[in-house]
């Protein structure tokens, strides 16, 4: 992107950057193709867009034409990604990036260079993405669009390809995680700022912070993003039930995780007239996580099992209510748990008097 950004901005095209056009203000040589390449596009013509595409883009350069330029490249990029060429859709867009700077149009260069970043990512280039989505939001603050509609999405994507695996427990994986973390906040408060909050882009900055924060071991403020992030999820009208679950399976590790030892030894169960009983864990075998699908371990499966306590205190049966996504977290639960004993806090209670309860688990690749 070079020494483009220095140029300033429009406030309002970055606000709202509606899809890319073609300057009026076209050299004669290129007016016919460029009717030509939109007559092709709209019909769907996608070869004959092409050839069109790459004769208008070697034209509008020689009679430095830079808006047709701009568009020719854009319409390249477009149709190499619809074919599966995400590289070479990368390269264009950011040369359409080049050509819309040249005019002075900037907040469409910022729009081609952030499509050239999402075509790296499907590229499978990753770092060159992340360092166009670093130089966009660098731009973006000097310019003070840091808190833009735009930026709000920048930030997100940014988050989303910093957040390391989470199987990856050095210190530098460790650092990127408070990256990610950061980036998400940034998307928050842009997203919130600009008004971006009646859409999906808003809850998954709040789930992306989330995961990235109880990543980095910070259970307490990770569950209020997803607490948060479920609540805009649960209120946005086409929210997926998938994601639903998602989130409230991670709000509910975050919040067992955030837990101390002793409370998590606690558990309250009701009985028939609906007081609690509290029970204590005096005995817990650890559940092992299961590997499915081709021996590998799932991250936020859930498990739910019913249990009548004998006169030992361990369970005298165990019933599977639950087990997502395989049979087999379930099974897990029920082997462990017949070793488990609880002991009523009441006195005078004895086990075999405490009612049938509901024990609910979600299993979690382990975080160091």
């Amino acid at each position: 992107m070079k020494q483009r950004f220095l140029l300033r901005l429009s406030a309002a095209a970055l606000v709202s950057v509606g899809p890319l056009t073609l300057t009026p203000a076209l050299a004669q040589g290129t007016a016919k193709l460029q009717a030509e390449l939109q007559v092709a596009l709209q019909a769907g013509k996608s070869e004959a867009a092409m050839g069109l595409a790459g004769r208008l883009l070697t034209q509008a350069e020689t009679e430095q034409d830079y808006g047709a330029a701009g568009f020719a490249a854009y319409a390249k990029a477009n149709l190499l990604e619809q074919g599966g060429e995400a590289l070479a859709a990368a390269e264009s867009y950011a040369v359409c990036g080049d050509h819309y700077a040249k005019m002075g149009r900037d907040a469409q260069a910022l729009q081609c260079d952030y499509a050239s970043a999402k075509a790296n990512l499907a590229a499978f280039q990753t770092r060159t993405a992340i360092r166009q989505m670093k130089d966009i939001v660098k731009a973006l603050k000097k310019i003070d669009q840091d808190q833009s509609a735009f930026a709000g999405r920048v930030y997100l994507s940014l988050a989303q390809e910093t957040l390391p695996n989470k199987m990856d427990f050095d210190r530098a994986a460790q650092k990127e995680r408070r990256k990610a973390a950061d980036y998400a906040e940034s998307a928050i408060i842009a997203m919130e700022a600009s008004g971006l909050t009646q859409t999906a882009d808003l809850p998954a900055a709040y789930f992306m912070r989330g995961m990235a924060l109880e990543d980095a071991k910070d259970y307490t403020p990770a569950a209020e993003a997803y607490a948060k992030a479920l609540a805009l999820y649960r209120a946005y009208p086409n929210a997926d039930a998938k994601e639903l679950t998602t989130v409230r399976t991670r709000l509910g590790i975050a919040r067992a995780a955030g837990q101390n030892s002793k409370a998590r030894d606690k558990i309250t169960v009701r009985d028939a007239d609906g007081k609690r009983i509290t029970l204590r864990i005096k005995r817990r075998a650890k559940i092992k996580s299961p590997k499915v699908d081709g021996n590998r371990r799932v991250d936020g499966a859930r498990a739910i099992v019913r249990i009548t306590l004998g006169p030992d205190a361990k369970p005298a049966q165990i019933d599977i209510v639950q087990s997502d996504p395989a049979p087999e977290f379930g099974e897990a639960m029920r082997q462990a748990m017949l070793t488990w004993s609880f002991e009523p806090e009441q006195e005078g209670l004895a086990p075999e008097q405490v009612p049938p309860f509901e024990y609910r688990m979600s299993f979690s690749i382990a975080r160091r």
